[in-house]
């Protein structure tokens, strides 16, 4: 009789990579929906026809060693490990999310500030590998937290700030529990109301973004929303 195995898997860690233009009802934002209404909403929501969210060369061959399997889903990319995987308490796994749909800037706010591309020649591989300076960079290590209990979810992103004397044209800051954005440089630059705070931690523009993730020690798969 052959001899079977049977592995079990348990989620590491998931993120899910939500865009409001998809999932907001008119007027009424996602966020700021009751959960039955938002539940109903990622339904039929499926970011993989806008983004694509891969692992770093780092990150996946950590993944195969570990034994763990990683897949794209429709809200973001989930990551199983088996049960007698034994993770390393400091581990860290990196994710880049980039842009697949051409239209994708006509929906998605987007920042007009320059960001220098630097292109570095591999010869070994006869390809050119470009880098966009500032590209933001999201770690659950900084990010913030919502909910508790079940309703508790972990975003990437860091709290939005105050205004600042230095800020520049579209930054984005909070004033009396609503969201502007700036339209030109401090001191005494004009802004724009963008809508209600509540539960929202972090508007994002992405072109290339990269997701840094850290499994503290003794903890479970984390909900990573940005």
């Amino acid at each position: 009789m052959p001899e079977r195995i049977t592995t079990g898997y348990s989620r590491l860690f998931e993120i899910r990579l939500l865009h409001h233009f998809w999932l907001d009802e008119g007027s009424a934002i996602y966020d700021l929906l009751e959960k039955e209404q938002r539940e109903r909403r990622l339904l039929s929501y499926d970011m993989r026809s806008f983004l694509a969210v891969t692992p770093t060369d780092s990150t996946s061959r950590a993944l195969s060693g570990l034994g763990c399997v990683y897949k794209e889903t429709q809200l973001g990319c989930i990551v199983l490990a088996p049960d007698r995987a034994k993770i390393p308490c400091h581990a860290e796994f990196e994710c880049v999310v980039t842009v697949q749909d051409v239209e994708f800037f006509n929906y998605t706010a987007l920042t007009l500030r320059p960001q220098r591309v630097h292109e570095l020649y591999h010869r070994g591989e006869n390809e050119t590998n470009r880098f966009k300076e500032h590209v933001p960079v999201l770690s659950n290590m900084t990010g913030v937290k919502r909910g508790e209990g079940a309703q508790k979810a972990l975003f990437l992103s860091r709290e939005i700030p105050s205004l600042a004397a230095d800020d520049q044209a579209e930054s984005l800051f909070l004033s009396d529990n609503a969201l502007h954005q700036l339209t030109g440089d401090q001191p005494d630059a004009l802004s724009r109301e963008l809508n209600p705070q509540s539960a929202i931690c972090l508007y994002l523009s992405i072109r290339a973004m990269c997701l840094a993730l850290y499994r503290p020690p003794g903890s479970s798969g984390h909900l990573l929303e940005e």
